[in-house]
């Protein structure tokens, strides 16, 4: 009999700390600076997300402003450059001083 009354006692005395320490969990997870930490979190996540998106757009509209206002740029100049080399080329075959445009 004082086995089983040992027994029942330990085993509410497990139940009184599982209780208690659930119960400081719960006031744990339910105080103000853990309410402010996740409500900041979530804050910044958005911001971040806001961020990255803005950051794509201006990625993409200053790839494509390169693309439509440097890259014919750089062709015309490396066909003018061919072409000068090939008069200076043709000069010096022919002996004469090309005329500077």
């Amino acid at each position: 009999m004082q086995f089983v009354d040992l027994l029942s006692s330990i085993e509410f005395v497990d139940f009184l700390f599982s209780s208690l320490k659930h119960e400081h969990h719960r006031n744990v997870s339910q105080s103000s600076i853990v309410i402010h930490a996740k409500r900041s979190t979530s804050e910044a996540v958005v911001v971040s997300k806001k961020l990255l998106r803005s950051t794509g757009k201006a990625t993409w509209i200053a790839n494509t402003t390169l693309l439509i206002l440097a890259v014919p740029l750089i062709i015309e100049m490396d066909h003018d450059q061919q072409l000068t080399e090939i008069e200076l080329q043709n000069a010096s075959l022919l002996d004469t001083t090309p005329t500077p445009k």
